[in-house]
């Protein structure tokens, strides 16, 4: 790698970089989030794309609890398991429920540009279907922490949780299986 370029970046000295920001804390003054579909608008002081992040990814974490937890109560027969994603479903409805209102308000399936992605079969069947969701679920809570930080910091510690939650009940069920 040459001088002034990051790991394939554009040199610093590019227009591609000053468009983007440095990582020395300018980032976030230099970024233009202006650029692409979404204009920038702000509701309470919010992004109004940042709900639209939150909604898709409570319920990418929602629907991977609940494939999870319907495999291990039925295909697994593990009624423990069943029981601790069933809890943690609802603790993810607990935390983001003052908000659903808003988080509807702010979906727009009709211009989302990820909601034609091509369905690939599991090959592996089961054990590969419930590897995925378990992933689908700490990812999705994982972007869930992180947008925390700029609404709900205290919302940040319960994604965590639940998302430790899911790691945990993912090496037991591996080691189980």
């Amino acid at each position: 790698m040459g001088r002034g370029s990051l790991r394939g970046t554009a040199p610093r000295t590019s227009p591609l970089w000053k468009e983007r920001g440095s990582l020395r804390g300018t980032a976030s003054k230099n970024l233009s989030l202006r650029k692409g579909r979404g204009s920038l608008r702000r509701e309470g002081g919010v992004d109004v794309r940042l709900w639209r992040v939150l909604d898709a990814n409570v319920n990418r974490a929602r629907e991977g609890l609940r494939i999870v937890e319907d495999t291990a109560r039925f295909v697994l027969d593990e009624p423990g398991a069943a029981r601790a994603f069933r809890a943690m479903r609802h603790g993810l409805d607990a935390l983001v429920r003052k908000h659903y209102k808003t988080l509807l308000a702010h979906r727009d399936v009709a211009q989302d540009s990820g909601r034609s992605n091509r369905s690939v079969p599991y090959r592996g069947g089961i054990d590969e279907l419930l590897c995925a969701n378990l992933k689908r679920c700490q990812e999705a809570l994982r972007v869930l922490e992180e947008y925390g930080r700029i609404l709900s910091p205290r919302a940040v510690k319960t994604a965590q949780a639940l998302r430790f939650e899911v790691y945990r009940w993912e090496k037991r069920l591996h080691d189980a299986h």
